[in-house]
C-alpha cells in the first residue's frame, strides 16, 4: 500500500536517487500510474523497471503523455497543416525515433518496452500546444494504489537518464494526509483534462496505430519479462469486501436474500436511518463476487450526498469516480477508467454521479456503449421519477436497486407507477415504528405548539382559498400555472405565519433560563424559503451559536460545518431543505419545526434526520409548530369561514397524526388539540395517513 512508505515531502536528486528512493517503491506498490511530462526516454524504462515489473503484476497500467519533439520545419508545417497532415507529421517523427530505437536500446530494455505497449499497460499521448512552437514541459506524476490511496509529484525531473543525473527535485504530496487531498486532486483533474482533450492550450494525439505495430515487432523474446495477474488475485487486491466492523441485522440480511432471489431488482423501503446504504453496497460486494466483473452506478439527488457515498464506498474496497457539475470535471476520468476495464486492466468500476448528470447526454453516451454487467443504484429513487430524470434509468442497466424512505412520488402516479416498474417490487420494507422498537433509531417525544393565524394572514389565506377553488373549477388548462401560484402563496401564509417567530423566541428564552444555552447543542430549526436570516438574528440576539445551512453554503463548506455543528462550536442549524435527504447527523437531538411542507416525503426525511442513534442520546425533541385559524373565535363562524377553518386545519393534520403517532407520548401529544377537532368534528383525521387526507379533502 502506499500509505506504508515512509514518504518524504521532498526529494532532491543532489541527497538521494530519485529512481531507487520514489519512483521503484511508488511504482511497486500502485496498479494506476499518470504520468505527464516534457521528455520520456525509453533509457529510463532500463533505471524504473524493477518498478514497471511490480506495476505489471500488480495488473497495473502507465498513461503517459509527453511531447513528440518535433523539429522545427515539421514545427511549422505541423502549425498550418490539416488533421491528415499533422498525423501524417507525427508518424514520421516518431517512425524515426522508433528506428533509432532498435539500434540504440540494450535488448531487454527493448523487449520491455515493446511488451508493455504490447499488452496495452503502457499507453502514450502526445500533447501538443495549438498556438505556439513550444513543447509541451509540464512534469508531475500521479500514482494509485488499490485501496484508493494516491500520491501525486511535482517537479522539474524529465524521464530520462540525464534527468536522473540532473540536479533534480519533487514535490510528494498524499491523499490520506489532511491539507494534501486537494493538490492531488488538482493534479488528476489536470492530467485527466490533457489526456482526454479537453485541455484548449494542447492538441491530443493517440500513438498512431501503425507505430504501435512496429514497436510491437521489436519484440525479440517471447516471454514477457513479467507476470500478468490472474483475475482473482486482481480482485483480492483490490479488496472489495464488506468491512469486517460491519454485521448486517437480521433485516438487512433478509433485504439482501430478498434482492438476490428477486434477480437482483427491487426497492428497499427502509426508514430513514435503518442502513439503506451499507445494505445496498453490501449487495453490490456481494455481486461483485458472484459475476467477477461490474460496473457500479450509484445516483444520488444532491452534490453533498456524493461526498458522503464516497467515503462509504471507499469503506467496502471501492475506488470511485465522482460525476458531478461540468462535464470537464469527470468526462476524461470516466472515459479513461472505463477503457481500462473495457481492456480487463479493471473488474470493478464505481460510478457516483448526480440524477442531473446521469440523466445527461454525455454520461448517457458513456454507459450506454457498455456491454457488460452494470449494477443501477437509485439513492433516494423517487426523484427518479420525475419526467427530466426517467433517461437516467438505461436498460442496459441489467441489476437494479431503488432505496428509499418514502418511494411514491407526491400526486404523481405516472412518476410512482415508472420508477417501480423499472426498480421492479418492494424487497424490503422497514418501518419506522419497526427501527424504534427494535432499537436501530431514538425513540422521540412529539411536542407540539399552537401558533394562530393574525387577522391579516387569516383574511389573506381566505380569499387565496376562493380563487384556488374558482380555479380548480376552471376547464382551462392554461389555468394551471395560476393554480400552482396561488397554492404556493397560500402555502407561504401558514411557512412564514408571524406568531411563529414569537413562540420560538419565547420557548427558547424559556429553556436558556431553566437548562443554559448548552442545552441548545445539536439543534436544528427547519424554517421557511427566504426566512433563514431572519431566524438566524434571532437566535444571535439570544446568545446562540447558530449558523445557517441552505443551498447557498457552498459544497466544501458544508462538510465543515456539520463537523462543528457535531462538536458543539455550532449550537444550532438553521435550515430549509439542504438536510432533507441522507445527510448524516446523528448528534441531533431536539428540532424545531418551523416550517414544513405537506409534503409527506419531506417531514418524514426531517424526522428521519433526528432519530439517528448516537452515542449518549437516548430520546429526540421534536418541536412541531402547528398553525390554526384563531381559536377563540371558533363558536361565531358563518358556515363558509368555518369551512376555511377547516381547511387549515386539515392542512396541518397529516404531519401532526404521522408524527404524534410513531412518538412515545401520543396521547399527550394529541390532548393539545384534541378538542379544537372535537369542536370542527374532524377527530377522525387522528387516524388518517397523509395522502388520505389530501385525496379526501382535494387539499
Amino acid at each position: 500500500m502506499l500509505k506504508d512508505l515512509n514518504l518524504k515531502s521532498v526529494y532532491d536528486s543532489s541527497e538521494c536517487n530519485l529512481i531507487t528512493k520514489l519512483f521503484i517503491p511508488l511504482l511497486s506498490e500502485s496498479f494506476l500510474y499518470k504520468r505527464g511530462v516534457g521528455y520520456f526516454t525509453s533509457g529510463w524504462l532500463r533505471l524504473a523497471a524493477k518498478g514497471l515489473d511490480r506495476l505489471a503484476e500488480n495488473g497495473g497500467k502507465v498513461k503517459l503523455v509527453t511531447s513528440p519533439h518535433l523539429e522545427t520545419n515539421d514545427w511549422k508545417s505541423f502549425v498550418r497543416g490539416n488533421k491528415a497532415q499533422k498525423d501524417d507529421l507525427l508518424y514520421k517523427s516518431l517512425r524515426k525515433k522508433v528506428s533509432n530505437l532498435g539500434d540504440s536500446l540494450a535488448q531487454n530494455t527493448l523487449t520491455a518496452l515493446a511488451w508493455l505497449i504490447a499488452d496495452g499497460i503502457l499507453e502514450v499521448k502526445f500533447a501538443i500546444p495549438n498556438n505556439n512552437l513550444g513543447d509541451f514541459h509540464d512534469k508531475f506524476a500521479i500514482f494509485e494504489d488499490y485501496h484508493g490511496d494516491k500520491v501525486a509529484i511535482h517537479g522539474s525531473y524529465n524521464d530520462s537518464i540525464k534527468g536522473n543525473l540532473n540536479g533534480e527535485s519533487f514535490s510528494v504530496f498524499k491523499s490520506w494526509v489532511k491539507g494534501q487531498s486537494n493538490y492531488v486532486e488538482h493534479h488528476i483533474d489536470r492530467f485527466e483534462n490533457i489526456y482526454s482533450d479537453q485541455n484548449d492550450f494542447f492538441q491530443i494525439y493517440n500513438m498512431p496505430q501503425a507505430i504501435r505495430n512496429e514497436i510491437v515487432k521489436l519484440r525479440k523474446n517471447k516471454n514477457r519479462p513479467y507476470n500478468l495477474p490472474d483475475n482473482h488475485n486482481l480482485i483480492k487486491k483490490r479488496g472489495i469486501e464488506i468491512p469486517k466492523k460491519i454485521n448486517l441485522y437480521p433485516f438487512q440480511k433478509e433485504a439482501l436474500k430478498k434482492w438476490f432471489d428477486n434477480e437482483c431488482h427491487g426497492i428497499f423501503e427502509m426508514a430513514t436511518g435503518t442502513g439503506k446504504t451499507i445494505t445496498s453496497l453490501s449487495c453490490a460486494v456481494k455481486l461483485f463476487k458472484k459475476v467477477k466483473q461490474l460496473i457500479t452506478i450509484i445516483a444520488v439527488p444532491f452534490d453533498h450526498l456524493v461526498d458522503q457515498w464516497k467515503e462509504d464506498v471507499i469503506n467496502f474496497g471501492f475506488n470511485p469516480i465522482l460525476c458531478r457539475g461540468s462535464y470537464r470535471n469527470w468526462l476524461g476520468k470516466l472515459q479513461s477508467k472505463l477503457r481500462d476495464y473495457e481492456m480487463g486492466f479493471r473488474n470493478s468500476l464505481c460510478i457516483i454521479v448526480t440524477h442531473k448528470t446521469a440523466a445527461s447526454d454525455r454520461f448517457i453516451k458513456l454507459v450506454n456503449d457498455c456491454k457488460e454487467d452494470i449494477l443501477f443504484i437509485g439513492d433516494e429513487m423517487h426523484y427518479l421519477g420525475a419526467e427530466n430524470l426517467r433517461k437516467s434509468l438505461r436498460q442496459n442497466y441489467n441489476y437494479r436497486l431503488g432505496l428509499s424512505a418514502t418511494p411514491d412520488r407526491w400526486f404523481d402516479e405516472e412518476g410512482t407507477e415508472y420508477i417501480k416498474e423499472y426498480f421492479g417490487q418492494i424487497a424490503k420494507r422497514y418501518s419506522l415504528r419497526e427501527a424504534i422498537n427494535n432499537g436501530f433509531l431514538t425513540p422521540y417525544q412529539y411536542i407540539p405548539h399552537i401558533v394562530e393565524l393574525n387577522d391579516n394572514e387569516l383574511e389573506e389565506y381566505n380569499e387565496l382559498t376562493h380563487k384556488i377553488v374558482k380555479v380548480r373549477n376552471s376547464v382551462n388548462d392554461e389555468d394551471n400555472e395560476v393554480l400552482t401560484r396561488l397554492l404556493v402563496k397560500r402555502a407561504d401564509i401558514i411557512a412564514k405565519a408571524k406568531n411563529k417567530k414569537r413562540v420560538l423566541k419565547e420557548l427558547l428564552e424559556k429553556q436558556i433560563l431553566n437548562k443554559g444555552k448548552e442545552s441548545l447543542s445539536h439543534t436544528i430549526v427547519y424554517c421557511g424559503r427566504g426566512e433563514h436570516k431572519e431566524v438566524l438574528k434571532l437566535l444571535s440576539n439570544l446568545g446562540i451559536q447558530a449558523h445557517e445551512f441552505v443551498h447557498t453554503v457552498p459544497t466544501k463548506e458544508r462538510q465543515r460545518i456539520l463537523d462543528y455543528f457535531d462538536e458543539g462550536d455550532i449550537q444550532i442549524l438553521v435550515a430549509m431543505k439542504c438536510l432533507d435527504e441522507g445527510v448524516n447527523i446523528p448528534a441531533t437531538k431536539e428540532a424545531f419545526f418551523l416550517a414544513s411542507t405537506s409534503n409527506p416525503r419531506e417531514f418524514v426525511q426531517r424526522r428521519g434526520r433526528i432519530l439517528r442513534r448516537y452515542s449518549g442520546k437516548h430520546e429526540a425533541l421534536v418541536h412541531d409548530f402547528i398553525v390554526l385559524p384563531q381559536t377563540d373565535k371558533l363558536d361565531h363562524l358563518s358556515e363558509d369561514m368555518l369551512k376555511d377553518y377547516k381547511s387549515i386545519v386539515k392542512k396541518e393534520m397529516p404531519r401532526f397524526a404521522e408524527f404524534s403517532l410513531e412518538a412515545k407520548n401520543t396521547f399527550q401529544a394529541r390532548d393539545k388539540i384534541y378538542s379544537i377537532l372535537k369542536r370542527l368534528n374532524l377527530l377522525h383525521l387522528f387516524d388518517k395517513k397523509p395522502w388520505e387526507v389530501y385525496e379526501e379533502y382535494d387539499l
